[in-house]
């Protein structure tokens, strides 16, 4: 595999994470809650492996 091959499915799978994080964005509709701005997308589809990480460190982490 080629480097191009390594960033397409990284850009890949942060496509699929932002989309799916989108997506229960508007299946949990809270009041209050703003639209999603385009540097959001941007930050997700870049950072999904530390948000994924943060995501599960809060889940799996120890309640204080």
């Amino acid at each position: 595999m080629t480097t191009i091959n390594y960033i397409a499915i990284y850009f890949l799978f942060g496509i699929i994470f932002a989309s799916g994080f989108e997506g229960l964005m508007n299946k949990f509709n809270t009041p209050g809650r703003e639209d999603t701005k385009n540097w959001q997308r941007v930050f997700w589809v870049a950072t999904w492996p530390y948000c994924v990480i943060k995501f599960l460190i809060g889940y799996y982490g120890k309640d204080s």
